[in-house]
C-alpha cells in the first residue's frame, strides 16, 4: 500500500506539472502517454505472432505518434508542420506495414494490419 501511495503521488505531480506547466509540457506529456499506450497496445495485441513482434510494435507506435504530432501540434498551435508531409509519412508507414504483413504470411495478417488503425482512433485522436 505504501509503494502504491508513493507512485500515485509522483504520478499526480507529473500529471499536474504537465497540465499546468504550459502548452509545451502538456504536449510533451501526452506525447509520452500516447507513445507508451501505443507500445502497450502493440505488446498486448501482437503477442499471438511472436515473429517480428517488436518491429510491428515500433511501426505501430511510430504511426500513432506521427498522427498525434500532426493533430495535437496543429490544434495547440505549437508549430505549423506541413500536414501533407506527416500524412504522407503515415500512409507510407501503413503501406509498408501492410506489405510486410502480407509477405510475412503470418497467422493473422489482416488483424495485424488493423491494430495500428485501432491505435490511431483509440489513442492518437482522443489524446
Amino acid at each position: 500500500m505504501k509503494q502504491r501511495s508513493i507512485t500515485a503521488f509522483f504520478f499526480t505531480v507529473a500529471m499536474l506539472g504537465g497540465i499546468y506547466g504550459g502548452v509545451y509540457t502538456f504536449f510533451g506529456l501526452f506525447a509520452i502517454v500516447a507513445g507508451g499506450c501505443a507500445w502497450e497496445l502493440g505488446a498486448l495485441t501482437f503477442k499471438s505472432e511472436p515473429r517480428f513482434a517488436v518491429l510491428r510494435q515500433i511501426v505501430a507506435t511510430t504511426l500513432v505518434l506521427v498522427v498525434y504530432l500532426a493533430f495535437a501540434g496543429d490544434i495547440l498551435h505549437l508549430f505549423r508542420l506541413p500536414l501533407e508531409g506527416l500524412f504522407t509519412l503515415a500512409c507510407l508507414l501503413f503501406a509498408g506495414l501492410s506489405t510486410f504483413e502480407l509477405f510475412l504470411a503470418g497467422r493473422q495478417p489482416f488483424s495485424n494490419i488493423g491494430i495500428p488503425i485501432l491505435g490511431i482512433f483509440y489513442l492518437a485522436l482522443p489524446l
